[in-house]
């Protein structure tokens, strides 16, 4: 004899006579008839043609309104989509983003931090150097001058 199948949903209930009845009417993710546990086909992932952005033009003033609307998603979504999948937030990513770029031009360059900085997209000077401490751990002076 043959297993039932499964509903389409993903509950665990079998279909047919013995149909989870929420599912059919309600097509979301939490129906009713499924115990409150999420169902259904799991959250789109967030796709590389938004990361490649961020890695293309995180030097520039970029808005998460920008990102969303270049991949064709709503900015709310957008927000949840990016959290669930990189597990940060768009602002903490992209400065995380810029601080990392700073710090490979601190190793190799001469040049003033502040310049630095602000090539790498940090218009705010005093708030650079509060992120950075919060981040690396350490001032850019200090983190320059540790070999």
């Amino acid at each position: 004899r043959l297993a039932p199948a499964l509903c389409r949903w993903r509950c665990g209930k079998a279909s047919g006579a013995r149909r989870c009845r929420g599912a059919a009417r309600l097509p979301h993710r939490t129906a009713r008839g499924h115990g409150g546990r999420a169902v259904g086909p799991p959250a789109a992932p967030l796709g590389a043609p938004a990361l490649a952005i961020l890695e293309a033009r995180y030097r520039e003033n970029l808005t998460q309104a920008e990102v969303a609307a270049a991949v064709h998603l709503n900015p709310a979504y957008f927000s949840t989509l990016f959290k669930k999948n990189m597990g940060k937030g768009f602002r903490e990513y992209l400065a995380e983003l810029r601080i990392t770029a700073v710090k490979k031009h601190l190793r190799s360059s001469t040049e003033r931090i502040k310049d630095i900085a602000a090539a790498e997209g940090f218009d705010d000077y005093p708030y650079f150097c509060r992120l950075f401490k919060s981040l690396v751990g350490q001032t850019p002076q200090e983190y320059r001058a540790k070999p």
